[in-house]
């Protein structure tokens, strides 16, 4: 796998496919490898580039490097430079996803197509301190706990109850994908690049004038919400509604979504 050098350390990431590039941000706890399932399933004519975010999977950085939303969106304009990408393609899943519109709105000319999965823009000033403070907790759980026994709580929330759809085969799957990540990476991301850190850009998404593709499971009604909110203000815009899905319409439906996907950037090609 592919190293990108950065100022503090090195991004680990996947480079798969040939053609129009498309880079792919990965939930918390999962990595770039997440991705590959749904790229095998949007089939060929693609290059995918899949990096491992700031604490997670083969991305190393050195002690006391940021974990924030904005340094690992330096991370991503890094990688578009080193592959010579004056404006790419963006796909974002639940972290992945704010992280993405967190690029979107700071560098909105960067961006040639957006893709948004199970994501918001930033939470209202009054809920930032108590979710803060949930995702410190959980910090420091898993520095408690060790990295296994965080995983079990983590994936057991009912926001991730559709996985076990799938069955057990694609569970242990991802679990070896958590497994992949250093838990001081991991708390670092707690800390630093969570719900309660990010600095809200929904005003900043009026700048973005790329298509956008933004993708919901129909059983998480408060991203449902949150992608009506979206919608608003980017009038351009399509929402899909993906039935019979949670929080992770990826992971859950993949063959639903990658049609959508699919069919979304061949509407948009040219």
């Amino acid at each position: 796998m592919p190293h990108l050098r950065l100022p503090d350390g090195r991004l680990a990431y996947r480079d798969r496919g040939a053609g129009r590039a498309l880079t792919a941000l990965h939930g918390f706890t999962l990595g770039g490898a997440s991705w590959l399932e749904v790229a095998r399933l949007v089939g060929p004519g693609r290059r995918w580039l899949l990096p491992d975010l700031r604490g997670h999977g083969g991305t190393r950085l050195r002690a006391g490097a940021p974990h924030t939303l904005a340094a690992a969106a330096d991370d991503v304009v890094r990688l578009w430079d080193a592959l010579d990408l004056p404006a790419a393609d963006l796909l974002g899943y639940s972290m992945g996803g704010r992280l993405a519109l967190h690029l979107a709105a700071a560098r909105p000319e960067r961006i040639a197509r957006l893709v948004v999965v199970s994501a918001h823009a930033g939470l209202a000033p009054a809920a930032r301190p108590a979710r803060r403070a949930a995702d410190a907790a959980l910090a420091a759980g898993l520095e408690r706990d060790g990295l296994p026994t965080f995983l079990d709580a983590w994936t057991a929330q009912p926001l991730f109850a559709g996985l076990a759809r799938r069955g057990a085969g694609p569970q242990r799957r991802f679990r070896r994908w958590r497994l992949r990540s250093h838990p001081a990476g991991l708390t670092a991301s707690l800390r630093e690049m969570g719900a309660g850190t990010m600095d809200p850009v929904w005003d900043g998404l009026a700048r973005v004038r790329a298509p956008v593709l933004l993708v919901v499971g129909a059983e998480d009604a408060r991203y449902r919400a949150a992608a009506e909110r979206l919608r608003q203000r980017m009038p351009q815009a399509e929402l899909v509604v993906v039935p019979g899905a949670g929080h992770a319409v990826p992971l859950e439906r993949p063959h639903r979504f990658a049609r959508v996907l699919r069919e979304f950037l061949d509407a948009t090609d040219s």
